[in-house]
């Protein structure tokens, strides 16, 4: 959701966010009220944060986040990510590549981390990292006393009709 600079400043005031940051001079942040009904009913939720926001949502629901961390291949390809955009001006680029080993250092605070080198395969890895780290570690921990931190292999898992739109993503971005 999209709301003007003024209503984003209320909600900070009024503490609505679970999570806001200013990235790169632009204001992210996501809504409780916007969580609430999807964790009332143990419903899954796909956040896209940044590091800072990621680590605040950790540390508000540590035993409810799966926190995968992605890095580009290296900085190289990152610039020419962010280039292929075309969505940033060259200062913003250089602004989010000054960034880059700030935010490479904190990965360590994460559950796993991966390497973004091709879409498809990163994309199925994050898929088994939040299928198997629920089966294993969120619904089953109390009855097979499992450890969220150790690594699980189910392999009659079938996650080839798993798409990126089955995932509720919820922010509100200015």
């Amino acid at each position: 959701n999209f709301i003007n600079k003024e209503q984003f400043e209320k909600m900070i005031e009024e503490n609505l966010f679970l999570e806001h940051e200013n990235v790169h001079g632009d204001l992210y942040g996501t809504a409780l009220s916007s969580l609430e009904q999807y964790i009332d009913n143990n419903k899954h939720l796909f956040f896209e944060l940044d590091v800072n926001g990621a680590v605040s949502l950790m540390n508000y629901y540590p035993s409810n986040t799966i926190s995968i961390f992605l890095s580009p291949p290296n900085m190289e390809e990152l610039r020419k990510r962010l280039v292929l955009r075309s969505t940033e001006t060259e200062e913003e680029i250089n602004k989010r590549l000054s960034r880059f080993e700030e935010e490479d250092n904190l990965k360590k605070e994460f559950d796993y981390n991966l390497i973004n080198d091709n879409f498809e395969t990163t994309f199925e890895k994050i898929k088994e990292i939040i299928l198997i780290d629920n089966f294993s570690a969120h619904r089953y921990h109390t009855l097979f006393n499992l450890n969220k931190k150790k690594k699980y292999s189910f392999h009659d898992i079938d996650l080839s009709k798993t798409k990126l739109n089955d995932f509720k993503r919820v922010d509100y971005i200015i």
